[in-house]
């Protein structure tokens, strides 16, 4: 079932920042865990940084403007595996042939938290 939440930003307020070159930033967390940052510039999406191979993000903008910032999780994936990978991150539980094959997931050694 799809859910849907609406965030607005005041043109002016996206105008000023624009000019000073600034940049509007949300992060979608899921309890103590960053999943990912997402950068407004000028009422469109700059960039997203995904920080879980478990999760895919995506911006998509419709013919009137209005974007849409859909967060799923990544393919091969289910449930569980996304809350057992979120209670013992540092366990090496291996992703699902699928997903391995899946071009949009990158997995990184060393990573503890937001530090790398």
């Amino acid at each position: 079932m799809l859910k849907s939440f609406q965030v607005a930003v005041d043109d002016s307020l996206l105008n000023a920042f624009s000019h000073e070159n600034q940049h509007i930033q949300l992060s979608i967390g899921i309890g103590h865990h960053k999943v990912s940052d997402i950068t407004l510039s000028q009422g469109d999406i700059e960039g997203i940084v995904t920080h879980s191979a478990a999760f895919s993000v995506e911006g998509i903008k419709a013919d009137n403007g209005m974007t849409t910032i859909v967060l799923r999780l990544a393919s091969g994936l289910c449930e569980q595996d996304v809350l057992r990978s979120m209670h013992a991150p540092w366990r090496a539980y291996a992703l699902p042939t699928e997903a391995r094959k899946s071009p949009q997931h990158t997995v990184l050694s060393g990573a503890s938290g937001d530090h790398w």
